[in-house]
């Protein structure tokens, strides 16, 4: 089982951080190197930032890794300064993507999963092309972990206790088998259908018709912004493809 998409991007090169991260310090200087850091990250914030302007996304991830107190920095989704900073530096350095985060996703998170970390969210698997992005889950992962975190529509269909209305507001992966002999599948997220179908079920009476009447509209909302990532995706794919060709 398989799908055509897959998401390549362009990453420009990037310059070398070492004047900005710590050196080990020697024997004689171990005091509180983390200390040191974080009284430059709390007391000076906007010249943090100012200087993470300078750095490309792949830099600002290394510069995560250096100790706890830059990661707690980079890597607060809640923080409009964290989104900044990875905003900022994905649209100054990358040319793909152009289309910002989609809805849940912060920018850290749309970065990694796009450019840095091709590899399955859930088993690790780096094999290359072993994993792959599938944008109606916000997931990046393989064959066999999607199987494992998904249901087909004819599973759904049989069990009692999921309405065919509520199915219709979930979003979906189509997936044809590796041949074309083979139908193509639905597949739903299980934890989409454990959450949809417990805030149903609270519901009665007039009260279900309404929120089926709102989430049928939030899907299509939803599945529209899906179809433009997967524009991108391939948009960039045929660039790519040109530029290889002409070599």
């Amino acid at each position: 089982m398989s799908l055509t998409m897959t998401n390549p991007a362009i990453i420009l090169p990037t310059k070398s951080i070492g004047t900005l991260l710590p050196t080990s310090p020697s024997n004689n200087q171990q005091k509180s190197p983390s200390s040191s850091t974080m009284s430059f990250v709390t007391s000076s914030p906007e010249i943090f930032s100012k200087i993470c302007e300078y750095l490309t996304p792949i830099d600002i991830f290394k510069l995560s890794r250096v100790c706890k107190q830059y990661r707690n920095f980079l890597c607060t989704p809640s923080s409009t300064t964290y989104q900044n900073i990875w905003r900022t530096s994905r649209m100054k350095f990358l040319t793909y993507p152009q289309l910002p985060p989609p809805q849940g996703m912060d920018e850290k998170n749309y970065i990694k999963i796009l450019i840095y970390d091709k590899s399955c969210e859930f088993c690790g698997n780096s094999d290359p092309g072993s994993s792959r992005l599938y944008w109606e889950f916000r997931v990046r992962c393989c064959d066999k972990c999607l199987l494992k975190r998904t249901k087909t529509h004819e599973d759904l269909e049989k069990s009692a206790g999921i309405p065919v209305d509520v199915i219709d507001t979930l979003p979906c992966v189509w997936i044809r088998g590796g041949a074309f002999a083979v139908p193509v599948h639905r597949y739903y997220w299980i934890d989409n259908i454990k959450s949809t179908t417990k805030e149903y079920s609270l519901l009665k009476g007039k009260d279900r018709k309404n929120w089926l009447l709102k989430k049928k509209e939030q899907h299509k909302k939803y599945m529209a912004e899906v179809s433009q990532y997967y524009f991108e995706d391939q948009k960039q794919w045929n660039e790519m493809y040109k530029k290889q060709r002409n070599c």
